[in-house]
């Protein structure tokens, strides 16, 4: 779990352990402070995501406003 301060213009890269192949990253990300972001967080773009780390811009967020970014390690059959 991450969480970030708001700003005008944020980038953060979230990182887990490599668990091979056999797990999927799952994300969930929370909004904050400005009712208008919870349930529909689209200021978040998610850059790129590898079996390792996560990288999200963040765009123009109010003063009051922070993320927080869930990472789950999803088992695949």
């Amino acid at each position: 779990v991450a969480s970030i301060p708001a700003g005008s213009e944020s980038s953060i890269v979230i990182t887990y352990p490599s668990v091979g192949s056999n797990f999927v990253p799952l994300i969930t990300i929370e909004g904050t402070g400005n009712p208008s972001l919870d349930g529909d967080l689209k200021a978040p773009i998610v850059h790129t995501l590898t079996d390792t780390s996560l990288t999200v811009h963040i765009d123009e967020l109010a003063p009051t406003n922070s993320l927080r970014f869930h990472v789950l390690l999803w088992p695949v059959n």
